[in-house]
């Protein structure tokens, strides 16, 4: 069945049983560990499995290799959520005071003495739920747990290009709630299904998830160089591990039905490198206009926050009303704003996150005429896979298409 790796893990961690209700067996205080007894007798033997991966460079994304599974249940009890109100309510004071505070009070004492077996997981996560506190009041704005809107009353986290309500950053998304609620955007029903203690049901490895599979077959355009003599997108590491840890050692190589590219990209021409905020933003403002020309601009940036920036600069500022637009992460309409980004005197912005996956093919025959889709990334990519992705958003099809790279001497610091 088809499916991200995350529901992928899903699937295998219960294979055999479901993980959340054996933790909660054990966290029973009628039951114990004598409740987390797993059935006994001979298990069925399994058809050998098959992983067929889309783009089997994902491998190596921030949020895969290297990265964990955690199953996770939430242990709900009266006493629990008094606790988390009366945490909230002390958050202005000194956050070292609170849990000293919290052992001191009936409810603590008597929640321990109800799950007795247990009192040592309670007492982690009470602290634990204390600490996150103070990680959420101190946050930068730019950290991951920040990246999040109120959709359909639901805190949403940002993942990829999209928003999901189902990611959770543990007790920081509870403090959350309760600060949405006290600020009017979400209601208290919805703070009240995240009262509860934290219970990870284990960790579990995305790297070593595909070694559970006898095959595994994949797919990408990015896995080999696009000319015969050029640079290799994946390096020697990534390419170590899929060929001795993932033992996927054959390859075909299928090239384009529609044979040469029909792309104009030279880096000795069409990479600049811009000394200050100022002249990249006109530099960019500078490739947009050839939308007003006829051409069909695409501009990919490295963030949404750097994307937003540039729109309100004075530059972005100049591009006439009603023709450029955006694809966000809470974008609803993307097929649409895809097949008009394509029209002549279209410019389109969107983030790098974008820059995989979205076909925009130009069927439009002025933008033909005057060179094909243009374009434009104003970072520089890590790897140089993500590059290629983008370049391929055009020439597709036997079209034209140009591209070109803006960059900004400050960003490269970190290189």
């Amino acid at each position: 069945s088809y499916g991200t790796f995350q529901q992928l893990s899903e699937r295998l961690v219960n294979s055999e049983g479901n993980v959340r209700d054996l933790v909660v067996a054990i966290l029973n205080p009628t039951t114990g560990a004598s409740g987390a007894a797993s059935k006994s007798g001979k298990k069925p033997k399994q058809a050998k499995r098959i992983l067929l991966i889309d783009e089997v460079d994902v491998f190596f994304s921030r949020s895969f290799y290297g990265e964990t599974y955690d199953p996770a249940l939430t242990l709900k009890h009266d006493k629990i959520a008094h606790l988390q109100h009366r945490v909230w309510a002390m958050r202005e004071g000194d956050i070292k005071c609170i849990l000293p505070a919290l052992k001191e009070t009936d409810a603590y004492k008597e929640l321990l003495l109800d799950y007795a077996g247990v009192a040592n997981i309670l007492n982690f996560q009470i602290a634990k739920m204390c600490s996150d506190l103070e990680a959420w009041q101190k946050g930068r704005p730019d950290v991951d747990f920040r990246a999040y809107k109120v959709i359909d009353e639901q805190v949403a986290y940002k993942n990829g290009v999209a928003y999901d309500s189902k990611i959770s950053f543990g007790y920081i998304t509870l403090w959350t709630y309760f600060y949405e609620v006290e600020s009017k955007r979400v209601p208290a029903a919805a703070l009240e299904e995240h009262l509860g203690l934290l219970i990870n049901c284990g960790q579990f490895s995305y790297a070593e998830i595909p070694k559970c599979y006898e095959l595994i077959l994949g797919v990408t355009g990015t896995l080999v160089p696009e000319m015969p003599d050029g640079p290799q997108p994946l390096g020697c590491f990534e390419q170590s591990i899929i060929r001795d840890e993932y033992k996927i050692t054959g390859r075909t190589e299928l090239p384009s039905v529609f044979g040469e590219r029909n792309l104009t990209f030279r880096e000795n021409e069409h990479v600049s490198i811009n000394k200050n905020e100022n002249d990249f933003n006109n530099a960019i403002g500078l490739a947009v206009a050839e939308a007003l020309n006829g051409r069909a601009i695409l501009v990919f940036f490295e963030s949404e926050a750097r994307l937003q920036a540039w729109k309100d600069s004075e530059y972005g500022q100049r591009v006439p009303p009603g023709t450029m637009d955006s694809i966000t992460s809470d974008t609803r309409n993307i097929d649409m704003k895809v097949l008009k980004a394509t029209h002549s005197g279209s410019i389109t912005l969107l983030s790098r996150e974008h820059g995989r996956g979205l076909d925009f093919h130009c069927t439009d025959k002025r933008v033909e005429q005057l060179g094909g889709l243009h374009v434009v990334q104003t970072f520089l990519s890590e790897e140089l896979s993500e590059e290629i992705q983008i370049r391929g958003r055009t020439a597709r099809q036997k079209n034209k298409g140009s591209f070109q790279i803006i960059l900004k001497v400050q960003d490269l610091d970190k290189f």
